[in-house]
């Protein structure tokens, strides 16, 4: 069976976006690269940098930097920031509960990076189950943005996974497998709808 319709589409979408769907596609949408992804005591930390970038949404952060860290044997966060500039973050105080730090050894997860484009792929090691996967873009480009006032991280589901509770919209709180935009503009909350 012939499938020429979602080509068009697709090419129509990245045209009228700025991209470039196809061969060239790599070379014009945003991507980062590891520079460096070092391994500490609690986790990993290093640095991204923007190998191309693309005007939409602003100018690319250029430098990020990427930490990880193993902060129970069920509980880990990685966090991304603009590595040239400081920004308001909330209080660290508000973030943890002071327990002691494992290490991924003692973790029941294990993690994994590309470096280029730069991806992170988090596996629960009882039973080998993918829980978070940025590696889901086809044309070799980050599922990352980071912009001044834009970020977009993109990560593949397990097909059988269940999404609570994100964002502050009025809807059931599991959510269904789909997109979700979330966008903060000072509006009521809308029901069943992206923000």
């Amino acid at each position: 069976m012939k499938q020429d319709t979602p080509t068009i589409r697709i090419n129509d979408t990245c045209s009228s976006s700025g991209f470039i769907y196809g061969r060239n596609a790599a070379r014009s949408g945003t991507r980062y690269d590891a520079e460096s992804i070092n391994q500490n005591d609690h986790g990993y930390d290093g640095t991204l940098t923007v190998s191309n970038g693309v005007a939409q949404f602003g100018d690319d952060i250029r430098r990020v930097h990427f930490e990880l860290t193993f902060e129970k044997a069920d509980r880990l966060r990685f966090s991304f920031r603009d590595a040239g500039k400081s920004r308001w973050e909330p209080p660290s105080f508000l973030l943890t509960d002071k327990s002691p730090f494992t290490s991924e050894n003692d973790s029941k997860f294990s993690v994994k990076f590309n470096k280029s484009p730069f991806s992170l792929k988090i596996t629960r090691k009882s039973d080998n189950q993918v829980l978070f996967d940025t590696n889901v873009s086809p044309l070799g480009l980050s599922n990352l943005v980071f912009k001044d006032q834009y970020l977009q991280l993109a990560t593949r589901l397990p097909k059988n996974s269940a999404l609570f509770g994100l964002g502050e919209s009025i809807r059931d709180i599991k959510l269904g497998y789909t997109t979700y935009t979330m966008w903060n503009n000072d509006n009521a909350d809308p029901e069943n709808q992206n923000l």
